[in-house]
């Protein structure tokens, strides 16, 4: 039960999901931040 638990709830998969999703925002907010340094300047 435990085991299916866990895949039907998805914890161990979805940790790797989560990670590439904050990868992928820290990727877009660095890209902002590079967008309004240069229309700072």
């Amino acid at each position: 039960m435990t085991a299916w638990g866990r895949e039907d709830s998805g914890e161990e998969d979805d940790g790797d999901e989560e990670e590439e999703e904050e990868k992928e925002e820290r990727e877009e907010e660095k890209k902002k931040q590079k967008k309004k340094k240069m229309e700072g300047r």
